[in-house]
């Protein structure tokens, strides 16, 4: 019985390196999938995969995906939306706005920053971190409004009259 613990220690490190070499394949092979690739994984069924899609796809600027995350910004899962939005945000997409806004009640400050940023450089606004403010902003800018800010409601497309005119310059 003096072996059994060292033989348990020695099978728990065997293991550990085996899901360590297995994960870093797995998170380098989807690191360096192609565009095409991650917009297909754009339809998973797995939310986790379509937010880390829409994260790398926003860290490389790549406009391929701008159509679906559209599209994704009515999931019901809150990453998923939320990860949509910060990446149209990054392409300075004007649709963007108002999800960013709702999104800053739910995200860690990193990602607030972020938020922050893109709403700035799409509005030309500086309002920082106070998401009352955006929203009483963007509120006035479409006092016909109807998108929903209550994080717990479903969440609607902004309306067509307001695709594009939460840009920089809107009346």
């Amino acid at each position: 019985m003096a072996s059994d613990p060292q033989r348990r220690s020695r099978i728990v490190v065997i293991v550990v390196i085996i899901v360590a070499v297995g994960g870093s394949a797995a998170l380098s092979y989807f690191m360096h999938a192609g565009s095409a690739e991650l917009v297909r994984r754009l339809d998973s069924a797995d939310p986790n995969v379509v937010s880390d899609s829409l994260i790398l796809l926003k860290d490389r600027r790549d406009p391929e995906g701008m159509t679906k995350a559209a599209d994704l910004l009515k999931s019901a899962d809150a990453d998923v939306w939320t990860n949509a939005a910060i990446y149209l945000g990054a392409m300075e997409k004007g649709t963007s706005v108002p999800y960013l806004i709702k999104a800053m009640g739910n995200v860690e400050d990193d990602r607030k920053n972020e938020i922050v940023s893109e709403l700035t450089a799409i509005t030309g606004q500086s309002f920082g971190g106070d998401a009352n403010a955006w929203r009483d902003w963007w509120l006035a800018q479409h006092p016909a409004g109807s998108f929903l800010f209550n994080a717990s409601q479903t969440l609607p497309t902004a309306s067509p009259e307001h695709r594009d005119t939460a840009t920089r310059g809107a009346p």
